[in-house]
């Protein structure tokens, strides 16, 4: 039981960090850019997807929710079905938390070092930055 709960809490975890990574970090902004400019019905539709992490979050759920245990009704398909709601909705609830009701990241001790700029969602504060007077 203990084991579920954890393998659950891990899941919800990696649901949320991926989904962030993908849809707002600076690692996947190149291929953000590159699929806005696609003018194909699928490019436009996947360049929506991977800048929504609400739609993200479902199918990131889905691929992980097979590595779940739990069986409710005895149906593969419907157990994923299941199994993959729960786990997006307790991923963006997780998202809620960090990003509405705390106002911060994550990750937000971490400063992005390859621009050298602070994180202006974090308040994050570079000591470059600072006049030393």
């Amino acid at each position: 039981m203990i084991i579920n709960l954890i393998q659950w809490l891990m899941a919800v975890i990696a649901v949320e960090a991926i989904v962030e990574i993908i849809v707002d970090s600076e690692l996947f902004l190149f291929w953000r850019i590159f699929l806005s400019k696609q003018k194909s019905v699928i490019g436009s539709y996947i360049a929506k997807l991977f800048t929504c992490g609400y739609c993200f979050s479902v199918w990131v759920a889905a691929l992980i929710a097979w590595s779940l245990p739990g069986h409710v009704f005895g149906i593969l398909v419907a157990d994923a079905a299941l199994k993959t709601f729960v786990l997006h909705r307790l991923s963006n609830l997780m998202h809620e938390l960090f990003h509405r009701w705390l106002n911060k990241h994550p990750f937000g001790l971490f400063i992005n070092l390859f621009t050298g700029k602070a994180d202006d969602k974090n308040d994050v504060v570079i000591v470059d930055d600072i006049d030393p007077e």
